[in-house]
């Protein structure tokens, strides 16, 4: 009996998923009294647990040739993979004193013929609560599918026990399992290989779209409208990818911060591989005498960085602060390369400028002379030949303006999407009018490697919404100066009056626009990007100046900024101010039209139902930015109140109770 028991301890021959022990070992048990048969239980209960390991262990060891699979498989993820099969290795590891211990019990039994079951018990029992927990680990790894870096998660859970043998046993496993998840960290964050056919790492990898030609993806005009998680997408082997964190597979113990940080990492190092060839050949850049080794990122510092994590990957415990700030200094590397190409080669700060040119209307003579040219085009609904007209009226009002042969007014083109793109657009949800050139236009850039990191295509069509509101508030004040014109000899104090209402309200929005705005949140940034180096926080610095921008002209349509329209339209009724501003504009559009046409006879009327529509709006408008700006966030509107009634004249008209006076 006593052989019989320690046989047992070494190969359990039974299923392991039985749970009758009576019935297992009734041909044990049937000549021992009731005490002894406790006692054998007892120790096929831990002979059971061992069995079930070995079973797993023979199962997707290296060596049992069943390890391979489908990984695609929804059912069969546990049964391969490195993780899997280094955890059946780690557990081998830690069970070898066990099976010595087994052997030199076998060896004591055959020099001692007479040991009780209960001394064979007392001996193997230290090893019940390791042979346990592995046990409840396998089970726990096969119920729920688990595989990869999920199965961190369960050592790391099961490893904080209070038995201290099971517990520096399941760290030692723990370490051997976390020697694939620094491989293929290394190769990641080092290298951009992702080494992870079976998607066991938490960084995957993502096959956007195939292209012609291997080069970084710049903006078209499809591109507006595109998730926002293909901003950063390489083209790398005539493939779109991209490389995003997998939720699913990070485990608890890496924070969301640090999985970001490596994600950048390596997404910066597969972007200087995949740095397409003309801008290693670029001209300007061969002038400055760079050497064309500034595209390998790390120089001299790859072995320091791979020894640093060769040392984390000896420690007996993961130490999660340790790899912080080792990813933090690979980091901090990568983004000063980052701001050496991006800021000092390829002229960051120059391409801001550009930006606030033409998506700003910083070229205000450019744009003026373009509306002269290009306002039917834009009033009329958007045809096929309406793309190559306004980009043809674009070069001849650069060529008015001497700007003809500016390599920089080449970077930039329109479009105005036509029939397909028009056709899926809810019509009747604008409530400004039809979908003409206006609420369509989109001007298009080519961004320059690696600036498409900063200027990706929501930025991008952020920057658009920005373009078409300041485009057409340049249009009705240029259309509100041109009525004297027509007017210069009418005697109608009513015309006169209306007009000049309009033209001070639209002339005082403009300007709160243009300095308060634009041109304030724009000195802060080129002041901010002129004091770092980093380029992340330039992207950041980015970010929050279109952001600023965006919420002092109104046009953050909602609290959280993955929400906005992704239309060629904004719905601007989800901003009651900007609404209101819409009527306005729309208001001054209805007064030129009929002021041009010298044939309404209904002028005069209209023209006394204009005035009270005025006063309704305006007392509307000084009602919501009065209510608006003494709330924390209200001070930009605050300024453009006093802007609007520095004198008081619009709130005693409105009969407000309330005036800038008592705000500011």
């Amino acid at each position: 009996m006593i052989h019989d028991a320690i046989l047992l301890l070494w190969e359990y021959h039974n299923k392991p998923e039985s749970t009758h022990y009576e019935q297992e070992f009734k041909e044990y048990v049937v000549n021992l009294n009731d005490a002894e048969k406790d006692i054998f239980l007892k120790i096929a209960k831990i002979a059971k647990y061992h069995g079930s390991i070995r079973h797993f262990i023979k199962k997707f060891s290296f060596t049992s040739g069943k390890n391979s699979y489908n990984h695609h498989s929804k059912h069969s993820r546990s049964s391969s993979g490195l993780y899997i099969q280094a955890l059946t290795e780690g557990i081998d590891e830690i069970l070898e004193p066990y099976r010595l211990h087994i052997i030199e019990l076998e060896k004591h039994a055959l020099s001692n013929p007479h040991l009780p079951l209960s001394y064979i018990l007392g001996s193997v029992e230290k090893f019940k609560f390791l042979l346990f927990t592995i046990s409840k680990i396998l089970s726990s790894i096969k119920e729920k599918n688990l595989y990869g870096c999920q199965i961190l998660d369960v050592l790391q859970h099961h490893a904080l026990s209070g038995n201290r043998e099971t517990t520096c046993a399941l760290q030692n496993l723990l370490h051997i399992v976390h020697r694939v998840f620094y491989e293929q960290l290394c190769s990641w964050m080092l290298y951009g290989d992702l080494k992870d056919p079976q998607k066991e790492f938490f960084i995957h990898m993502i096959e956007n779209s195939m292209v012609s030609t291997p080069t970084l993806n710049t903006t078209k005009a499809s591109s507006i409208h595109s998730n926002d998680r293909n901003n950063d997408s390489i083209i790398k082997y005539g493939k779109n990818i991209n490389y995003e964190i997998n939720e699913v597979m990070r485990p608890y113990y890496i924070p969301l911060s640090l999985a970001q940080k490596i994600l950048f990492i390596g997404k910066s190092v597969v972007l200087f591989d995949s740095t397409p060839f003309e801008a290693k050949q670029d001209s300007c850049l061969i002038s400055l005498g760079k050497d064309l080794k500034r595209f390998t990122i790390w120089g001299e510092k790859e072995t320091d960085f791979h020894v640093n994590l060769l040392e984390l990957k000896k420690a007996e415990s993961f130490d999660v602060y340790k790899l912080d700030m080792l990813v933090d200094e690979i980091k901090s590397y990568v983004t000063e390369h980052l701001w050496i190409v991006a800021g000092e080669e390829a002229g960051v700060l120059h391409e801001l400028q550009l930006m606030k040119d033409f998506y700003l209307l910083g070229r205000g003579e450019l744009f003026l002379e373009l509306l002269r040219l290009s306002s039917p085009l834009l009033n009329s609904l958007p045809n096929s030949v309406s793309t190559r007209d306004i980009n043809r009226a674009f070069q001849a009002a650069a060529r008015a303006v001497l700007l003809g042969t500016n390599k920089d007014v080449e970077k930039f083109s329109f479009d105005i999407p036509y029939n397909k793109q028009n056709s899926s657009l809810n019509i009747s949800n604008c409530e400004y009018g039809l979908l003409n050139g206006w609420s369509t236009v989109v001007l298009k850039y080519d961004v320059k490697w690696p600036l498409h990191l900063i200027f990706t295509p929501k930025v991008l069509h952020q920057y658009n919404e920005i373009f078409r509101f300041l485009l057409r508030l340049k249009k009705v004040q240029h259309d509100l100066h041109s009525m004297w014109y027509a007017f210069k000899e009418s005697r109608k104090n009513s015309v006169w009056q209306l007009h000049n209402k309009l033209m001070f309200l639209m002339d005082h929005l403009q300007h709160y626009l243009q300095a308060d705005v634009l041109e304030s949140n724009y000195s802060k940034l080129i002041t901010e990007a002129e004091k770092i180096k980093d380029f992340e926080l330039l992207k950041t610095a980015h970010h929050t100046f279109l952001l600023d921008i965006r919420s002092q002209a109104f046009l953050l349509m909602t609290p959280n900024e993955e929400d906005d329209a992704e239309g060629y339209y904004i719905d601007y009724q989800l901003n009651p101010v900007m609404s209101n501003i819409m009527d306005v504009i729309q208001l001054c559009d209805n007064v030129c039209s009929i002021v041009n046409d010298p044939t309404d006879h209904n002028r005069d009327y209209l023209i006394a139902g204009y005035s009270t529509r005025f006063d309704d709006l305006v007392g509307k408008l000084l009602k919501l930015l009065t209510a608006l700006s003494t709330q924390p966030c209200g001070m930009h509107l605050a300024r453009l109140l006093m802007r609007l009634d520095f004198n008081r004249w619009f709130s005693s008209t409105a009969h407000l109770t309330q005036s800038v006076s008592c705000i500011l």
